[in-house]
């Protein structure tokens, strides 16, 4: 089911009981949604060639399965310096790399993930970090000390990364998509995901976002790589894909992602993150971008073309 990122936990009626735990986790161990009660789906799975097992297939909700480490990530040149990659024919997805110097925002981040755990402990809202994983987008447009919460992207330390180095990828993906020059791109929203042992983030999309930037922060070994979900699944409705399509994931790619990778993709593109294995903490900062049209702006400000109403003031 297609969902913009929410804060709605969708359950289903016929999940198992959730006492499967994560071994070695250093946080204190939180139950799966998903229990394999055997390597083996059933005696049915030998009509399947008795290769997916039930760690292994993936649940009728917008979450990974326990195990995903066989399928092959997407091929990726290496990247040198900032250029930046096409990973496939289309051109939806790209990867570039910036030195974020995580040790510089460290403790802001640190800072950031604290009050937003606060807020999930006090108030039991739900959101797209799953399992012990947590996030700082609850945290926009809210008040932090008596003053507007300030987003990553507005922290002096990453001025650089937003004024001088981002401008230019935003410029080809722009080009490369055929979009307007009178549409104008602007940073709309930006914020942190922290992810522990065992921890994801669950499926979704960014609605009004013509493009989005996973940035990796800080990207510990085995902490899981960026899952890509076929924007072109619509149309298996009418193709003769294997029965075992959906329970195997096939619908999935897989991205491997390091330190200081950036993810550009458009935001209606599904996507959702492996489990972390690694005891240490990945953290990834989310930006979307989207645009003003100028032309219509110039327009209403010259009088051309007049609003049927006029926004409402806020505060």
């Amino acid at each position: 089911m297609k969902r913009a990122r929410g804060f709605k936990e969708i359950t289903p009626l016929d999940a198992p009981n959730p006492v499967r735990e994560f071994q070695g986790s250093s946080q204190s161990k939180k139950p799966s949604l998903l229990q394999p009660k055997e390597k083996i789906l059933d005696e049915k799975n030998v009509e399947m060639g008795g290769q997916l097992k039930t760690d292994e297939v993936f649940p009728p909700i917008a979450i990974p399965p326990l195990k995903t480490s066989h399928h092959p990530s997407v091929p990726c040149s290496p990247v040198e310096s900032d250029e930046m990659v096409d990973l496939n024919p289309f051109p939806y997805l790209y990867k570039s790399t910036y030195d974020f110097k995580f040790d510089t925002i460290k403790e802001k981040v640190l800072d950031d993930i604290k009050r937003s755990k606060n807020i999930v402990e006090q108030t039991g809202i739900q959101t797209p970090e799953k399992e012990g994983a947590y996030t700082t987008v609850i945290l926009v447009g809210a008040e932090v000390n008596g003053q507007r919460w300030t987003p990553p992207h507005t922290w002096t330390e990453l001025s650089n990364f937003v004024d001088n180095w981002l401008p230019q990828k935003v410029k080809k993906l722009w080009n490369d998509w055929g979009l307007s020059p009178y549409a104008v791109p602007f940073i709309s929203e930006s914020w942190i995901n922290e992810h522990s042992y065992g921890s994801f983030t669950e499926g979704h999309h960014h609605q009004n976002s013509q493009i989005s930037l996973s940035c990796y922060l800080n990207v510990p070994e085995d902490s899981g790589r960026l899952m890509i979900k076929d924007p072109m699944e619509i149309y298996n409705h009418s193709r003769p894909l294997n029965f075992d399509h959906t329970l195997s994931g096939k619908s999935w790619r897989y991205i491997g992602v390091d330190t200081n990778d950036v993810i550009f993709f458009p935001g209606f593109l599904e996507h959702q993150t492996e489990r972390s294995q690694s005891n240490d903490k990945r953290y990834i900062m989310s930006i979307n971008i989207n645009y003003v049209d100028y032309g219509a702006f110039a327009a209403m400000n010259n009088n051309i073309l007049k609003p049927l109403w006029h926004p409402e003031q806020f505060g």
